[in-house]
């Protein structure tokens, strides 16, 4: 179910007679990459990982390479047949969630569904037994047909803080 090397999504703290709501931003794990010798349409969206995302101007087939990306806003690029221009980041070239699910293991359970909106994964636990660890999963499937994996550990524990 799981691949070998799912993404590490951080650990969380709980108490084992209380609920928590672990809330996952899966955020730049969502963006559409560039990817070589691709269609791309006018206002289609790539994220390189360079803190920029950056819009097609027009439809193109991209080339071999990948393009030299500029860091300043509204600079262009040549890509193939067609030009990139550089935009904020912000959610531009982010992937929407549109179904998500939780696996957990023997001692935890979920209190009520998983739940997700735009880039935000809401997962509620309960259960869990003092002085253990548990791994956990989470599954969230896009509306491009991505499919992104991801493990979070919980520590359960009866002190307060």
């Amino acid at each position: 179910m799981h691949p070998t090397k799912p993404l590490n999504l951080g650990s969380f703290d709980m108490h084992p007679d209380e609920r928590l709501f672990v809330d996952i931003e899966l955020g730049d794990n969502l963006s559409r990459r560039w990817e070589r010798d691709h269609l791309y349409r006018a206002g289609d969206y790539v994220r390189p990982g360079n803190g920029f995302a950056y819009i097609a101007l027009e439809d193109f087939s991209s080339g071999y390479h990948e393009p030299r990306w500029p860091i300043y806003i509204g600079t262009i690029c040549f890509d193939g047949s067609g030009r990139w221009q550089t935009r904020a980041a912000n959610y531009n070239g982010i992937d929407v969630i549109n179904n998500a699910a939780a696996s957990l293991p023997s001692g935890l359970s979920l209190f009520s569904a998983v739940t997700w909106e735009g880039s935000r994964v809401r997962v509620p636990v309960s259960g869990g037994v003092s002085g253990s660890k548990y791994e956990c999963f989470v599954e969230a499937d896009t509306v491009s047909g991505q499919t992104i994996v991801g493990m979070f550990g919980l520590r359960c524990s009866a002190d307060r803080r």
